[in-house]
């Protein structure tokens, strides 16, 4: 291998590395043009590249020519050796220029010798896609090894420019997919592509639209075939058509039944394009969807309604007749010849001549005459007529249409439409009558009351508004810069009333606001204002309602209660009670002075912190539970009732208080204001007095003891010496002797129901849950059970007998000793009864204890319930009249009332309270 070939070596690696480099047009152009003046030192050269958009030569570089050579040469590239090069895809080589019968000499036109011409086609798989150009000043300029070289270049080049081709496309492809899915994502319809070259065509790509039209997210549908939107009622001809599109790869048009994911039918109408590469292969389906449903609806609808026209114009409730441009009958219905008392059907009076008719019917109308005149008047116009009214001498009233058809301007008939409106007539009657009383209702109104129209001019005012009736009158139909310019007011009255009714115009929603207006006198008016708009179905505004009310004396009302307000806070500091008052957060909004007394806390200390500041450790959690619950469920529990509970001081130290809390809503601001009471000393004084009255029942048990034994002697020597004497004692003695043992047995049974009476007001013994039903069947079956049958009586119950707490022994009392006054207090020869039934309160239940007996007279109420009040004589019943005492104290103890009602003749009704099983 000589030097010469190692040069040609070494020069061919240097091109093939700068070839490996190019990434552009620029550098494949810088490239070539160097191995052409550097490697072959050639004299002129030039490289022609097929550009398939332009779909002409362009020039790429060229060498040894001037710019205005350059321009000339590749405007000519196809006229020229290179054009018919390319054409043909050969090599075209001219060694000897001067009797070259194509050349046309253009660029020898500029002083350019040119001897000898090569030119070679740039390929790339066969294909000519430019072509490479190089000339010499010299005849036989071209030896075969630079042939080669050029031809090697050339098929290099090939390669290379076919590569930056396919990587511009692909570049300008991306750029133009990426325009094209931004584009795609924001148009309102489903776009769908699927791949022609995969079995079954799978979507693989949708926009946002198709994901809202059809419910399916792109996951969902990505690899799936679009007849999966597709259910058993698909048109199958549509989707005929569809399929036969999609196997000849045509573009087509089709509506389908197709349905959401959520199963709701759509009508998609598909438009559908096939997509092809360069090599014209379909590669790809565009698919257009558009949510129709609305409009194939509406076709459904109007194609119903074509249907039911013929119906509708038979069962049309107005009489309709067409009549021809001759006056002859086309149509009529069955409506027409009922109101009109035409016996014949209304195909029977299809031909017949409408002068004739209009001559019968003329008879119905009380003005006979003006009915035919009209008649003649409006043929003659041939102007369209409406709501004309006509009174029949029947007493019914027609309201009368008359339209003329012209079909091309030329008149074809007309169309006569009679309406039976009587009942309007006296609706409108009733209405002006209705519109009468509302008039005067709002007149009558102390409220001011205006209508504006939508331009915000006067259409109503009551005289509440303006008094006088002449500028009430004057002011209808103008606006509030015409009132103060008529009254002599500063305009910005009506500037600002102007801009609230514009507000309230635009933002179609009422307003209250409060309006301040000085009295000629130096004071002020102050009046409350609503506006509200009057809207149509359409949501337009159609008119604007203002009412105002003079609210001067409220105003000053407010002021005295803000006044009264400060008095109150006063009282409430001079109050013993410590009153707290929480908000739903339970923090702290107001205390008085007691509070501040009790706790040790100033009234800064104190508010707005949490309430549990003032209480026990041990009742935070209850507390603050509580609130929550309550809050969540409006059930109150703790509320109205008064509790005991331990507060804490400020300086650690515990105590017992009394509570009682009530709910307030002040502005809809929920509060609750508790009323407390230190009880340090009234708990030292209940202890003391409850060992006092533990010394007293004592003492009272003894001193019964005491006296009931010699009360038994008296009564036993009494009875002992009634028997030894029997029939040997006068008259008077004996009674005396018996009215003695009757005292005897009256002051024991007296002292025994004292004894009594002792041990209830001192009880302490624990309540328990006790069954009313069954402790009155024990009554019944022991303890009354005597008197039960002595007297015949019977005792019923209610449903609902619920359990009580209490000690069972004074709940037994209790009911004995009500019961037994129901039987004793019984009216001659009649059964008594006994009804006892039970209400439900929030605590306590109320139970109801009738009789059917003698009665009770009102006055009486109270005083039966006293120690040892009786209303009748021993004689005629028994008894020492601490029974009902009992009862009450009984009833007390427990926490709760007892009472009576009652009528003389008919029975009583004694009613008390028992409190709930916890």
């Amino acid at each position: 291998m000589n030097a010469s070939t190692l040069d040609v070596i070494e020069n061919l690696n240097n091109y093939a590395a700068m070839m490996a480099d190019i990434d552009s047009f620029e550098s494949l152009a810088t490239v070539s043009q160097n191995i052409f003046t550097d490697f072959l030192k050639v004299e002129f050269s030039s490289i022609y590249l097929y550009d398939p958009f332009e779909e002409k030569l362009s020039l790429l570089f060229a060498t040894g020519l001037s710019k205005e050579q350059e321009d000339l040469a590749e405007k000519t590239v196809m006229e020229r050796h290179p054009g018919w090069a390319f054409n043909n895809n050969k090599l075209l080589h001219i060694p000897d220029a001067e009797n070259d019968a194509l050349s046309l000499k253009v660029l020898d036109r500029k002083n350019l010798k040119i001897l000898s011409r090569l030119y070679i086609p740039i390929q790339n798989k066969g294909e000519a896609i430019g072509v490479m150009s190089v000339l010499s000043s010299k005849k036989n300029g071209f030896a075969p090894e630079l042939i080669a070289l050029v031809q090697f270049i050339a098929n290099v080049t090939g390669f290379i420019y076919k590569n930056l081709i396919n990587f511009e496309r692909i570049k300008n492809v991306r750029e133009r997919m990426r325009l094209h899915d931004k584009a795609l994502e924001s148009s309102s319809n489903g776009i769908v592509i699927t791949d022609a070259l995969k079995k079954d065509n799978p979507i693989i790509y949708v926009n946002r639209a198709y994901q809202k039209i059809t419910g399916y997210s792109r996951l969902e549908s990505i690899g799936r075939n679009c007849r999966f939107l597709q259910g058993e009622d698909v048109n199958q001809t549509e989707v005929k058509r569809l399929k036969e599109s999609i196997k000849n790869q045509a573009p087509c048009s089709v509506l389908l039944r197709n349905y959401k994911k959520d199963g709701t039918l759509f009508w998609n109408e598909l438009s559908i394009s096939p997509i092809h590469d360069y090599n014209g292969v379909t590669t790809h389906f565009i698919g257009i969807q558009t949510d129709v449903t609305e409009r194939k609806n509406t076709e459904i609808k109007l194609e119903e309604s074509n249907n039911r026209f013929g119906a509708l114009i038979e069962n049309l409730q107005a009489g309709l007749m067409v009549e021809d441009e001759n006056r002859k009958i086309s149509l009529v219905n069955q409506e027409f010849c009922d109101m009109f008392g035409i016996p014949a059907k209304p195909q029977q009076m299809i031909g017949y001549d409408c002068a004739l008719a209009s001559e019968e019917a003329k008879k119905a109308f009380v003005d006979e005459d003006m009915f035919i005149n009209k008649i003649t008047k409006i043929l003659k116009e041939k102007k369209p007529v409406r709501f004309e009214e006509y009174e029949l001498k029947d007493g019914r009233v027609f309201e009368r249409d008359y339209i003329p058809i012209f079909v091309s301007e030329n008149y074809k008939g007309h169309l006569w439409q009679y309406r039976d409106v009587t009942e309007k007539k006296n609706s409108e009657k009733e209405l002006k009558k209705l519109k009468h009383f509302y008039e005067k209702v709002l007149n009558d109104l102390p409220g001011q009351i205006a209508v504006f129209d939508k331009d915000f001019r006067y259409l109503y005012l009551n005289p509440a508004s303006v008094k006088n009736d002449e500028i009430r009158l004057w002011l209808v139909g103008k606006n509030d810069f015409e009132y103060c310019e008529y009254r002599g007011f500063e305009t910005k009255i009506a500037e600002d009333r102007t801009k609230r009714l514009t507000m309230v115009s635009e933002r179609k929603e009422p307003i209250r606001f409060e309006e301040i207006i000085n009295k000629p006198d130096g004071g002020e008016n102050y009046f409350i204002r609503v506006i509200s708009p009057i809207l149509d179905d359409n949501g337009t505004v159609q008119q604007l309602l203002a009412y105002g009310l003079d609210i001067t004396d409220l105003k000053l009302a407010e002021r005295e209660v803000q006044t009264a307000r400060k008095q109150l806070e006063n009282v409430l500091d001079a109050t013993a009670e410590g009153i707290v008052t929480i908000d739903e957060r339970s923090k702290i909004v107001m205390v008085n002075n007691e509070v501040e007394n009790i706790w040790g806390y100033s009234k800064a200390e104190l508010i707005g912190q949490p309430v549990t500041i003032l209480m026990h450790t041990k009742f935070h959690d209850m507390h603050m539970n509580g609130m929550n619950r309550y809050l969540e469920t409006r059930v109150p529990r703790v509320l109205n009732q008064k509790l005991e509970l331990e507060g804490m001081r400020k300086n650690g130290e515990e105590f017992p208080i009394n509570i009682t809390i009530k709910e307030t809503k002040l502005d809809d601001r929920l509060l609750f204001t508790a009323a407390i009471h230190d009880t340090t000393e009234l708990k030292s004084l209940l202890k003391k007095l409850e060992n006092s009255n533990k010394s007293l029942s004592e003492f009272a048990y003894i001193a019964s003891h005491d006296l009931r034994e010699p009360l038994r002697k008296i009564t036993a020597f009494g009875e002992l010496l009634n028997e030894s004497l029997e029939g040997n004692i006068e008259e008077d003695d004996a009674e005396n002797l018996k009215l003695m043992v009757d005292g005897a047995n009256r002051m024991q049974k007296m002292i025994n129901d004292l004894l009594s009476y002792s041990k209830i007001t001192s009880t302490v013994e624990e309540h328990s849950k006790i069954d009313l039903k069954k402790l009155v069947d024990e009554l019944a079956d022991f303890e009354l059970a005597a008197l039960i049958e002595e007297s015949n009586a019977k005792i019923e119950f209610g449903k609902n007998l619920g359990p009580v707490r209490g000690e069972n022994t004074q709940i037994k009392q209790l009911f004995q000793n009500i019961i037994s006054n129901g039987i004793k207090y019984r009216k001659p020869d009649i059964d008594p009864i006994i009804e006892i039934t039970m209400d439900s309160g929030p605590r306590f239940y109320t139970v109801k204890i009738k009789d059917n007996g003698i009665g009770i007279k009102e006055e009486y109420y109270n005083q039966i319930f006293e120690m040892f009040k009786r209303l009748h004589s021993r004689e005629e019943y028994s008894g020492t009249g601490i029974g009902l005492s009992v009862c009450k104290r009984i009833v007390e103890i427990s926490g709760g009332k007892i009472g009576v009602e009652s009528t003389v003749g008919e029975g009583s009704t004694f009613w008390f309270e028992l409190p709930k099983v916890n």
